[in-house]
């Protein structure tokens, strides 16, 4: 127990010496008295006996990791603050550690010990606060730990997600390569069907986080809801399997919600990823839209509802349900019922977020044995509908005799563009750099027809040589992509109008439709 005349007592668990040894010297010089443990097994003995006032703890080390210390703490001691430090880049881990209870995430390499220190005193600082006010500081805490969750989540995607794509989009983009030339009796069929399976849920999960640590750009748009849920009916029919009949209910009359499109795919697909889960004999889905009003005394048990018109999303399965207990804890982030490596924990708590930025609420009715059904509210507008179409391509990739300037500094990626574009009839020149395409250019005397470049290299930018190019070619097409999550791609203009651009990880189909449409000047 920290008390105002003797200093607190801090726990460093880490395998890497020098660090142990740093980070010692640099807290004893600010008055902390320092415990050390070389590993997780010797960190648990030194915590049982000595019980400190902080535990900073490292993820990955040998006879037993962080993620056991944390388990041990949280068990005996859930009000010791728990900081984890990590050079791994495995997200599982990183937000396994935030469920299991940790108050704060750091990265290797700590070239600045003064981010460790500020570290300590805000978890100490927060462990004071809650133990003078704790009836008041509950609902405050948990505010603040959960903009901390959506932070770290954050910085966590931020700095994986651009490799991360760049991998899922050359596993899936040659696989799909693999897949078409194939045929329907091949025993590898099956296999290949299920890497592309694993991928797109890795791809959706990124969404997922990107999400909740609102590192997306948002575009919102008029639109109507009931078009938008006919158009992704034979999108979610293959998500959740033959075995669970899908009926989609539209209201014709319906009113106009105003949100970026691709958010509301996000919530759908995730009300019925949730429903598919649990029906796993299968069952009914039945998604419907209507207009409803909402009153003052409903609004009243919702963050960011007001009284007026809205237009209801409702998703109702005949699922196993939840309890009272389940229902509300259902929207709190990494929460799940599902076994390990089934769920994460972030699908409802990213609808509700969404819903919430938008001015709407969502609402749970649900019972054990007899289904749940999930109301979703957006206030509803009066404007004209923007033109929008979900995100289904043609099932035959159209390919062309165009000659494409590739230019991507990543090998992996530039191989599978190189041989994407090339599967689908295109002249390909390619470059890992913007001064070797200007080199290339320079001398090549044929016609270059469209630039396909990826946005943030080393040196140029994807922006910068495409205007290079644009003096020297005119008419010149120019299409981006990028791995790197929206916020950072928005400050290279990659969303201003006119512009063209594709995320990674992108299939195969995709990728020809925006090509296609780029250069017949329909994009």
């Amino acid at each position: 127990m920290i008390t105002t005349d003797s200093p607190a007592t801090i726990l460093l668990i880490d395998d890497e010496e020098s660090l142990l040894e740093s980070m010692a010297d640099y807290l004893e010089d600010r008055d902390y008295q320092i415990l050390r443990a070389e590993n997780g097994r010797v960190g648990i003995e030194v915590f049982d006996r000595h019980r400190p006032d902080l535990v900073f703890t490292d993820l990955r080390m040998p006879e037993l990791g962080g993620l056991d210390v944390l388990r041990h703490i949280t068990e005996i001691s859930p009000e010791t603050p728990l900081l984890v430090v990590s050079g791994t880049g495995r997200i599982s881990d990183s937000v396994e550690a935030l469920r299991l209870g940790a108050w704060d995430f750091l990265l290797k390499p700590i070239e600045d010990l003064s981010i460790v220190s500020h570290a300590i005193e805000s978890a100490l600082e927060r462990a004071r606060l809650r133990r003078e006010n704790r009836s008041y500081q509950k609902s405050i805490e948990e505010q603040l730990h959960q903009a901390r969750k959506m932070e770290v989540v954050g910085l966590l995607v931020g700095g994986v997600v651009h490799d991360f794509n760049n991998m899922l989009c050359a596993i899936s983009g040659n696989a799909e390569l693999l897949l078409a030339d194939l045929s329907a009796e091949d025993p590898q069929l099956e296999s290949i069907e299920q890497i592309l399976d694993a991928t797109q849920r890795a791809a959706n999960l990124t969404q997922q986080l990107l999400a909740f640590s609102r590192k997306q750009v948002i575009v919102p748009k008029t639109l109507n809801l009931s078009h938008l849920i006919m158009g992704l009916h034979a999108m979610m029919a293959r998500l959740i399997g033959d075995d669970i009949v899908l009926k989609t209910i539209p209201q014709k009359r319906i009113g106009l919600v105003r949100i970026d499109p691709s958010q509301i795919e996000q919530i759908v697909l995730n009300l019925a990823i949730n429903a598919r889960d649990a029906m796993p004999d299968g069952g009914d889905l039945v998604i419907e839209t209507a207009n409803v009003e909402l009153d003052a005394d409903f609004c009243a048990g919702y963050t960011a509802a007001i009284p007026g018109s809205y237009v209801m999303l409702m998703a109702s399965d005949t699922g196993i349900g939840m309890d009272a207990e389940t229902q509300a804890c259902a929207f709190e982030p990494f929460f799940t019922t599902k076994e390990p490596g089934r769920g994460t924990g972030l699908g409802l708590a990213t609808v509700l977020d969404i819903v919430e930025r938008y001015g709407g609420a969502v609402e749970i009715s649900s019972e054990v044995d007899d289904g749940s059904v999930f109301r979703v509210y957006f206030p509803r507008v009066t404007a004209e509908v923007e033109p929008h179409s979900p995100t289904e391509v043609s099932s035959v990739p159209k390919g062309g005799t165009e000659t494409v300037l590739l230019v991507e500094n990543d090998d992996n990626m530039r191989y599978l563009a190189r041989k994407i574009l090339r599967h689908l009839g295109y002249q390909v020149l390619t470059a890992d750099s913007g001064d070797a395409a200007l080199t290339l250019v320079e001398h090549y005397d044929g016609s270059i027809d469209l630039l396909l470049s990826d946005v943030v290299m080393p040196q140029m930018n994807g922006r910068t040589l495409a205007a290079k190019l644009s003096e020297q070619h005119p008419g010149l097409r120019v299409l981006f992509t990028s791995g790197y999550p929206h916020d950072v791609i928005a400050c290279h203009g990659m969303f201003d109008e006119g512009v063209c651009f594709i995320g990674k990880p992108y299939s195969v189909k995709l990728l020809a439709s925006r090509i296609r449409a780029v250069l017949d000047g329909t994009d």
